[in-house]
């Protein structure tokens, strides 16, 4: 398959970049910064990787990589919104919330993955998968709400949510394919070090279910061993 992660410099993002490679698919990381990581999986693979700078938040930035994507690849089957913030980590009570995080946050969770799609549609009209992976979070979930802090993340990632049941009532009827994925509790910078498992254990399961088999009643939004996650 021909590829495109966002986030792609450290974390799930870095590790669904290397898993991808190592499955022999061209891959395209798409980050704001290039990290060490990356340049090392450019040295290690010196065919089917690709980079471009890329912010979600810049309209500019995504056109122009989706320029760069149809130069190399001509076409995309998978794209993999990973790119996210989680501002508030940890979690504030009410009272001490600091609301200047909460746009920028939804800017980039809720707001980058349409950017991306819009910009991206074209090179995805023309793969043959057509196949958008949006990263979730069992924080977007309303029936399984638990937290009582975390305001902006977890709002965000119900927008999410909500766009790309959207995405899907619109561009469903053109064959595409969404999956909503709950990739765990991850070591991170965002997930703490206290996590069960690591960013290349969500990654790898992640990554089997994008480039897996899709089955029309496969759940929209599931978790890491593809079952049905709560809205």
């Amino acid at each position: 398959m021909k590829i495109a992660v966002t986030g792609a410099n450290r974390g799930l993002g870095l590790e669904l970049v290397r898993f991808f490679l190592s499955q022999g698919h061209q891959t395209f990381a798409l980050a704001r910064n290039e990290s060490l990581a990356l340049k090392e999986l450019a040295e290690e693979y010196q065919t089917g990787f690709h980079y471009f700078k890329m912010d979600v938040t810049d309209e500019a930035e995504i056109w122009n990589a989706a320029i760069n994507i149809e130069k190399a690849l001509g076409e995309l089957d998978l794209l993999v919104n990973n790119a996210a913030v989680f501002p508030e980590f940890p979690g504030k009570d009410i009272e001490e919330l600091d609301l200047s995080t909460y746009l920028p946050t939804f800017d980039v969770n809720s707001l980058g993955p349409l950017r991306v799609v819009k910009h991206f549609l074209t090179l995805l009209r023309k793969g043959k998968e057509k196949r958008i992976v949006n990263i979730s979070s069992e924080a977007g979930s309303i029936a399984k709400s638990w937290r009582d802090c975390d305001y902006s993340y977890c709002m965000s990632k119900a927008a999410l949510n909500m766009a790309t049941t959207i995405l899907l009532n619109r561009l469903g009827k053109e064959g595409f394919c969404f999956r909503l994925i709950h990739p765990g509790w991850f070591s991170s910078e965002m997930g703490g070090s206290g996590a069960p498992i690591t960013p290349m254990q969500s990654a790898q399961k992640v990554g089997a279910i994008a480039v897996g088999v899709w089955n029309e009643n496969d759940p929209l939004f599931m978790d890491l061993d593809r079952k049905r996650w709560d809205w």
